[in-house]
Order: C-alpha cells, then structure tokens, then sequence
C-alpha cells in the first residue's frame, strides 16, 4: 500500500466541505494506488496534485461564516445612525454641508495659491547661486536702487573668485513694426535686452534657429506663441522687426520655449544688450545686474569686497561713495523696494492676508459645525444616557461623533470641490493671471483634500464627544442636558468668535474700499476720465498732429509733455547744490496746467516766446516753495523772488506756483517738483494729452485714431484715459477689496446660517417655556423677544470686540499712504446696525413657529 504526499491532502481538507470530503478522499487513495503500479512515483504524485487542485469547485468548498469585531459592528451602527440623523434633520445637515463646503473651498483656493508660490523658479536648478546686485549712494538717503554701472560687473568676476559668471538685462514693453508689401502689423511685446549668455545663465531654452543669436546685435529671439503671430516657428525666422523707438532693424534668428508660468521672469522677444561702456566711462546705460555665486559662498564676506574692488579697478568718480548689496533669487520676487522691471513682484503681504482670511473662514465654518453638532448631541440625551447605563464609555462617544462628522465631512467635500470650481474664474481675475498649478489632474491634490477632511472631522467630532461624556448618568436620564450650563460657556463663546470675524472682516472691507475710492478719485483735483493719454513717440513733426486735431470736435485741449501723471513718468533729477535735494524736473508746454485745470497759486504760466529767450526760469508746486521758504538757503527775505539751480548748475528764475497735485502713487506724498518749458521741436519724444469730450467717446476715439495714422502710418496708436493709468497704480488695492468683498459674504453666509441653525434648537430646548408663557399670557412678539434679546447679547458682544479689531487693523494698513481717508465710522454705524437688523429677522424667523405653537401640545406630557 502506497501513502499519498501529505500536503496536497491538507488542501484538499482545507476547502472541502465534509459532506463530500470522506468520498473524495476515499476515491483519490484508490486512484493512488492504481498509478503507483502503471507509473513511476513524481508522476503518481503530480497527478494527485493535480486532481486535487481539479477539485476545487464551488458547490465543494466549505460555507465559511466570519464573525465580526466588535469595532466594526459598532462602526456600522454608528455609519447608519449618522445616515439616520442626517436624513430626519435635513435642515440642519443642509447648514452644516453648505458651511462645511464653503469653508473647505476657500481653505483649497488658498492652499492652491500658497503652494504655488512655493513652485515658483522651481525649474531654475541653479537659483540659490544667483544673487541680484544692488547699489546705494551712500551721501543720500535714498534707498537701494538697480540701477547699476554696467562695466561693474564684469570687473567683480575678473577680480572676485566666488563670481563665477553674470548677466545684464533690462526689461521694457516695446513696440515693433513688422513691414510687408501689402500691410504693416504692429506688436507690443515684453522684451529683455540682455546679455549674450542670457540663455546659458537662465534656464530658458532655445528650440530652433541659432543657439548663439544674441551674440549677433542685430538678431532677436522670441518665443514660441510670437512665432505663431508671425506664422509659425519656421516661417518667422529671418523675418525682420522694426523698433517704432528708434526705427531700428533686427532679424528673427531663433525660437524659444516659451516662458514656464512659474518662471519670475515673462517676456516674448529676447534682444541684444548692446551696452560697451567700461567701468570707467562716465557716462553709462545702467543695467540690472545679476552674479553667479560659487556654491557655500559667504554673501556677507562678498559685499565687503565689492566696493573696493570697483574702487581699484577704476578711475570713475561717479563710482565713489556707494554702497552695494546682494539679494537672493529667491528673495526678489517678494522686494517691493526695488522693482527692476525684470522680475514680476508679488506682494507677500497679500499672500499673508489671503492664508489669514482663508484660515478664519475655515476655523469660522468649523466653529458653526462644531456648535451646532454640539447643541443637536445635547438633545440627544436620552440615548445618550441609554448607553452610558449600558456600559459605553467615552471612546464609544467619541468614535460616534466623529464617524458623523466624518461622514458630513466627505458629503460635503464633492460641493467644496464645485464651489472651488465656480470660485476660480473670480479669484484669477483678482490675482490678474491664471493658476499655474493642474489641480484637478494631481493626485497630490486629491490627497491633500482627503487628508484635510479627516482631520476636519476629528476637529469637528471631538468636542461633541467630550461634552456629552463628561455628564453624569442622572443629567441624562433626568434630562436635563438641554438645560445645563456645561459648555454653554464655549458654545456662546463660539457665536461671538463667528461675528468677531465677520464684523472684522465687513469692517475692514468698508475700510479698504473707502481709501480706494478716496484715492481713485478725490485725491486728483482734476478730471482723469476726460484726458485721454497717448503713449510717447519720438518725432520731429509734433506740429503736424497738433493741428490735425486741433480739427476735431471732440478733443478741446491738447498738450505735450515727458511726465504725464498716473505713474510711468519720464521725468529728469537733478542735485541742486543750493537746496541740497534731489530735484524732479518734468518738461511740459504752455497748455500742460490748463488742460488739468491746475490752479496757479502766483505768477503766471509758461509764455512760449519768453519761455525760449528765458530757458531756465521755471513754475514750481507749493511742497518745493514750502521747502524754499523753510530752509531759506540763500538767507534773504523774499526767498521765492531768487533764482536757484533747479536744472543742472544753471540758475533759473520762479515765474509761477502751482498747486500740489497727485503725479504718482497715493502711497507717496507730493514731493517738490519743477516744472520746465520744453516746445518739443526737433527731434524729441513726448507724451500727448487731450482733453476730449465723452459725450461720444467711441467716435472721439475713432476720429482721433484716423488722424494719427494719417499724420504717423508707421507708429502705433497707443492711449489709456488718465483714469486707467492711475487705476494700474492700485492693483494691489483692488487684490484687497474684492479678497475681502468674497470673503466677507463667505463670512456673513456661515454665520447668519450658523445662527439659524442654532436657534432652531435653542427653541426646542425651550418648548415647554415657550408653552408655559403663552398660558400666563404672552403673546407670540413677546416669545420672539426672548430669544432676540438673548442673541443681540451675543451679537453685541461680537461687535464690540470686532469693531477694535478692525479699526485698529484698518489704520495700521492705512499708514502706508501719504493721502489716507480718515476711518468711516458712519459707515462702520451703519453696517453694525444692518448686521443687528438682519440678525433680529434671521431668529425671527426661526423663533416664529414656536411661538405660534398651541401650548396644549407642548405641555401635556409635563
């Protein structure tokens, strides 16, 4: 007799069930025996194996019952309960979703945003070598500036060991002219004048045509989307564009990949930095500086060695007495104090304010979940106290209440995601681009929410859990959890944080918008939507367009200058060795302070044929006559009656004063300024104003661009109402004021349904109160007065502690303008009362039905 192997026989034992297994096992032994005569013994035992392993069919395997942990059973049963809860309160669960979703979405945009910033230059492996150079003139405080001597640099590397390379480069907006035999096409593009190694130094890649086209100064290179303008990559090259600025000729020499959108630097035309003055020339195009460091280099140490290695290297008195600092790549995104044109500025105090704001909202739709979770486990005492009875201690309460958040929390993440959706268009017209960052097709994203969720829920389930355990088995079974004051402490504590942050946040808002306002408009003393602005050209026949619009209607006034207001100035400085400051000179015509219907303090205007014969005599605003007649340099009487070097070391005479008006930023103040008489004859450039009638703006428009390339057929039109131009100037402010107008309706929403929902059961909780009043006489205005009177307490307390907050936080941020509106208390007056009014209608409501209930139903049972 033969032994089959053993362990295909356990197999077989371990799946068949017993009915059959006593059968089968009998007919594979004999089967054994049978093929230990005809074969040899590995055969015999393969096909046993294999008979065995035929044998597994359904109907043979054992029926196999899993008895369940005692975790996952009470898990389901919470899963069903909170599905129980949800569907019989719906009204509730509806708040608590939608204040959920809210708060989560605007946690995700600015998650998205924040990390974003982090990413950008991502691809620039070598930025933490990369240091921009900043120089100073050390005898006046003026702050640091980039304009740098061009020669500067490349002495640092010949002489300085830890500067391994550098690049120059200048970054404008130019106008170029493309010429062909049938039409001509005008293009504004970004453009960086840089070095011949701009491409090595920086990691933007060249895709087709020459490799070295920089070396060449009179090639460009653009990107890909301005080859698509041309044509397409291949047919743009060797195509030759036109500089309306100096009617210069360059040859399209490459294409480029265009510009990662996470790069700090955008631009389409790459142009030779055609820039050969020696440190020693006097005379000098300045020049954004940027050095390669060696890796581990002490920045410190290498400042030290800057200056007198430029003192060493040169002869240039114009070098002496400055000073020069490094600045990290990664830093210069964020420095605001010096704007190179170069690199795109982000304020990192607004990304501050949008992570502040997007974390008050979340805390905010948390607190309102919390709070009303909180209330609705009171009203449950009676189960609770069922179970406490029966043995379930406080991580029973504990898992309940957070596998019902959780489940709120993950019903509530797919509306989150769609209110994300709706919010994006919104928010990348705020931040005046698109999002970088593929969100929706990164799993990192999708982890990111998951991850967000559970910890929401555990926030959101664990206080809930905590409060309800902590009673006694006789609170429970008395009932009386509804009435306890444990916890009412945190539960009110938490309604008036929910309106601390909305009054803050509407508050600050009102702020925000006022100084806009107020700078936008009522700091100009004239009508910047009436004077339409045209971008400088530089001509010699300004005469020929002066008359040609003299001709229409529309445009009532006219006027040449370098410095029209709304930033972007062109203006000249000078040191003036009598008045020992810096001198801002702008150059305008005899219709400049009409056409701005600026008013002449004293003296008189600009007379064109004295003016010529007079070149240095000039008109002044009132802050450089109060700085005159302050310091009194000359030590006489009537200062304002001598003459002064405001232009050079020529000495020109004071025919006039005008008012201070706002040329720049609101966030500067009016500095002394000089005004000077220039005809703009020859060939010069300027800016052209005109005062047009808006009674017909688009056919004032249309006549005056028919003029101008009738008079100019090669130079393009480009014009921005005054308005627009100082619009630009406060972007930032505008960031703000539609941050905080989205934020602040996020805000008052949470509440005002945080609040509804919360009434809801403190008048459940009062039912039998309810009832006993309106049999001792009440009436139902009287009942709703309770619970008005008991929220306008909170309410009240919020404002109280809010309105501080937000006036405080209004004026800090107020400081950083020269022209400031003074805080809007009225304003402030009448948002508190619209947000008590609004509240009073939001429990009315609620409290309504209560109190219309018959008290006979409320208190039979008692």
């Amino acid at each position: 007799m033969h032994t089959p192997p053993k362990t295909p026989l356990k197999v077989l034992r371990w799946f068949c069930t017993d009915e059959r297994l006593e059968e089968i096992e009998g007919d594979l032994f004999e089967a054994y025996q049978d093929w230990r005569e005809t074969k040899t013994k590995p055969g015999a035992n393969w096909l046993y194996w294999w008979t065995v392993i035929r044998s597994f069919r359904l109907y043979l395997m054992k029926k196999r019952t899993h008895t369940p942990s005692m975790f996952s059973l009470m898990t389901k049963h919470f899963v069903k309960t909170a599905w129980r809860e949800l569907s019989k309160h719906k009204s509730v669960a509806i708040i608590n979703l939608f204040g959920l979703s809210l708060g989560m979405a605007c946690c995700l945009l600015m998650g998205i945003y924040i990390y974003e910033q982090t990413q950008f230059d991502s691809f620039f492996e070598d930025k933490e070598q990369v240091y921009r150079l900043e120089g100073t003139n050390t005898s006046i405080e003026s702050g640091n500036t980039w304009s740098i001597h061009p020669g500067i640099a490349e002495t640092l590397a010949e002489n300085i060991p830890e500067v391994i390379d550098y690049c120059k480069v200048n970054r404008f907006e130019r106008e170029f002219l493309l010429l062909t035999e049938s039409s001509r096409q005008f293009f504004r593009e970004k453009t960086v004048i840089a070095d011949p190694n701009f491409f090595s130094f920086f990691p933007f890649e060249i895709i087709y045509g020459n490799p070295q086209a920089l070396s060449d100064k009179n090639s460009l290179v653009v990107s890909e989307r301005f080859a698509e303008k041309l044509g397409g990559i291949e047919k743009s090259i060797g195509k030759k564009l036109i500089i309306e600025y100096d009617n210069s000729s360059f040859t399209i020499a490459a294409v480029m990949k265009n510009p990662p959108l996470n790069s700090s630097i955008q631009f389409d035309i790459a142009q030779p930095l055609d820039i050969d003055y020696g440190i020693s020339s006097q005379g000098y195009s300045p020049a954004v500086t940027f050095l390669k460091t060696t890796k581990g280099t002490d920045v410190k140490a290498l400042e030290k060695k800057i200056q007198p290695t430029i003192l060493a290297n040169s002869d240039n008195n114009v070098l002496e007495g400055k000073n020069y600092e490094l600045f990290a790549w990664n830093d210069l995104r964020f420095r605001k104090e010096v704007l190179d044109g170069v690199i795109n500025v982000t304020d990192k105090n607004v990304i501050v304010l949008f992570t502040i704001v997007g974390a008050l909202i979340l805390i905010l739709s948390i607190s309102n979940y919390v709070n009303l979770t909180a209330s609705r486990a009171l009203q449950k005492g009676s189960e609770s106290g069922m179970r406490k009875v029966l043995g379930a201690g406080r991580s029973s309460f504990m898992l309940q209440y957070i596998i019902e958040s959780l489940l709120s929390c993950l019903l509530a993440l797919p509306f989150a995601l769609l209110l994300l959706q709706m919010a994006i268009p919104y928010f990348e017209s705020v931040i005046g681009r698109g999002l970088i960052f593929e969100f929706w097709s990164a799993p990192s994203f999708y982890l990111a929410c998951l991850a967000g969720t559970f910890f929401i829920a555990l926030v959101g389930g664990l206080y809930p859990s905590l409060l309800v355990a902590n009673f006694k088995y006789s609170d429970f079974l008395k009932g009386k959890l509804t009435a306890s004051q444990k916890g009412k402490w945190f539960k009110n504590g938490l309604i008036i944080f929910q309106f601390v942050i909305t009054v803050t946040l509407i508050t600050c808002a009102i702020t925000v918008r006022s100084q806009l306002k107020h700078i936008q408009n009522e700091t100009l003393s004239f009508h910047p939507d009436q004077v339409l602005v045209l971008d400088r050209i530089i001509t010699k026949d300004f005469d020929a367009i002066k008359k040609e619009f003299s001709n229409i209607a529309s445009v009532q006034a006219f006027s040449l200058t370098s410095s029209p207001p709304g930033g972007d100035s062109r203006f000249m400085t000078a040191r003036s060795q009598t008045l020992d400051i810096p001198i801002i000179i702008h150059r305008v015509d005899e219709h400049y302070f009409d056409l701005l219907d600026l008013k002449l303090l004293s003296g008189n205007n600009f007379d064109p044929i004295v003016a010529e014969k007079h070149a240095s005599d000039v008109i002044i605003n009132e802050s450089m006559a109060r700085h005159i007649t302050s310091t009194n340099p000359l030590q006489v009487e009537n200062p304002l009656d001598h003459e002064y070097d405001f232009q050079w070391k020529t000495k020109g005479k004071i025919i006039g004063i005008v008012e201070d008006f706002q040329m720049e930023s609101a966030h500067n103040k009016v500095e002394p300024m000089v005004f000077s008489y220039e005809a703009f004859k020859g060939y010069t450039g300027a800016w052209t104003l005109l005062k047009v009638n808006t009674s017909n703006t688009p056919a004032a428009l249309k006549q005056i661009e028919e003029t101008w390339y009738k008079v100019y057929p090669n130079k393009q039109l480009k014009y921005q109402f005054l308005s627009s131009r100082f619009e630009q100037l406060y972007t930032e402010e505008t960031k703000l004021a539609k941050t905080f107008n989205a934020f602040t309706v996020s805000a008052a929403i949470i509440s005002l349904l945080g609040l509804l929902g919360l009434i809801g059961f403190i008048v459940e909780s009062r039912t039998q109160e309810i009832g006993i009043r309106k049999v001792m006489g009440a009436d139902a205005t009287q009942v709703i007065s309770i619970f008005v009177k008991q929220v306008y307490i909170l309410v009240g307390i919020g404002c109280l502690i809010g309105i501080p907050i937000s006036v405080y936080l209004g004026n800090l941020w107020l400081q950083n303008y020269a022209l400031r509106v003074k805080t809007p208390y009225l304003a402030i007056t009448i948002i508190t009362l619209l947000i008590f009014i609004v509240t009073g209608l939001t429990v009315s409501l609620r409290a309504r039905k209560a109190a219309n209930l018959n008290p006979i139903h409320t208190l039979r049972n008692e």
